[in-house]
Formats: C-alpha cells, sequence, structure tokens
C-alpha cells in the first residue's frame, strides 16, 4: 500500500517551494534571526528603526490616528501593542505584516513611512512570530477519519489482493465541496 505524505509536511514543501520562486530566503539561515535588508544606497539608515522602542514609536506616528484606544477604526487598538512582545499578540502582528506588505496602512490619505521604516517593522514583527513559532510548534490536530469507499477498496485490494464492491458493506461517501475524502465529514 502506498504511504502518503503527512499534511504538514506536504504544506512545509509547498511554502519552501513558494518561497524559493518569490525569492524569499528559505532554510537555517533564513529562520536564524531577524533578517534586515540591505538598505538602497541613497537610503538614510539612521533614519530607519532597528530597536523595538524605535519601532513602538514609529505604530505611534502613523498609526495611533486611527488605532489608538479613542478612534479605534477597524475595532484594532494598538495603544498597547509592543513589538518586543509581538507573539503575545499574534493575530494583530499577522495583520499589521500583511497591511504593510501589502502597503495598505497606513492608507493613503495619511502620513507614510518610507519603505525602509515599513520593511523593518514588518520584518521585526515577522522574526518575533517567527521566533515564538519556532520555540512552541502548533502545527493543531488531525481530526480522526474513516477510510471513503475507494481508499477502502484500495486498502482491501494491497492488503488481501481481493476485488470487493465496498457499496455492498459500506455506507454512501460524505460529500464536502466536491470531495469525499474530507475529514470534517468522514468521521466515524
Amino acid at each position: 500500500m502506498r504511504r502518503l505524505a503527512p499534511p504538514l509536511l506536504v504544506t512545509g514543501l509547498f511554502c519552501t517551494v513558494l518561497a524559493l520562486r518569490v525569492g524569499l530566503a528559505v532554510g537555517p539561515a533564513a529562520t536564524s534571526g531577524p533578517q534586515e535588508a540591505a538598505p538602497a544606497p541613497d537610503q538614510d539608515t539612521r533614519t530607519t528603526p532597528r530597536t523595538a522602542p524605535d519601532l513602538n514609536a514609529t505604530i505611534e506616528q502613523y498609526c495611533f490616528e486611527c488605532h489608538d484606544d479613542k478612534p479605534m477604526r477597524g475595532g484594532l487598538t494598538l495603544a498597547r501593542f509592543d513589538v518586543a512582545r509581538a507573539e503575545d499578540h499574534p493575530e494583530i502582528a499577522e495583520k499589521m505584516v500583511r497591511k504593510l506588505r501589502a502597503g495598505l496602512m497606513p492608507p493613503k490619505r495619511a502620513p507614510q513611512p518610507n519603505a525602509a521604516i515599513r520593511l523593518a517593522l514588518a520584518t521585526a514583527l515577522e522574526a518575533r512570530l517567527d521566533r515564538a513559532a519556532m520555540a512552541r510548534p502548533n502545527p493543531g490536530r488531525r481530526v480522526f477519519q474513516r477510510l471513503n469507499r475507494a481508499e477502502y477498496a484500495a486498502a482491501i485490494r494491497a492488503l488481501f489482493g481481493l476485488d470487493i464492491d465496498v457499496s455492498a458493506y459500506l455506507p454512501a461517501d460524505t460529500i464536502s465541496a466536491s470531495f469525499d475524502n474530507i475529514a470534517d465529514v468522514q468521521t466515524p
């Protein structure tokens, strides 16, 4: 019987291939700590925040107009958010990274940080989240599922060399999203 790769392994391989295609660093060098982007030749590196207090000041400068306790636009306050403890609020940090990388925040009508500041903040948040995830991996849990009819017939054929009509022995497979082997509907 052919053994299938665990879903986590497949996901990891997919992410690695995707990262290589878009030119991101992968491997031990990429996970050893925060990666600093090389500044452009004409870029003033003295104004690029590097420390958590500097990055917190950047958040205060560019984000508090909308995401302080009072306006709290989008249902988000960053008043007590600390870059040095971003792993304590991973949902907020991930949302910030996505918005910064996409250039969606701050909004176009608001004062904008330069590209180096935006990159430094996103990179610092990602590094904190990545270190926390490596220290406490949580791949989730796999729901126990039964074999569907086709998988059961293939297992019997592989184990015993018998071709059987499984519809005579097993109930019909439940379909979810056009598939008959989705764990959420194939529970025993």
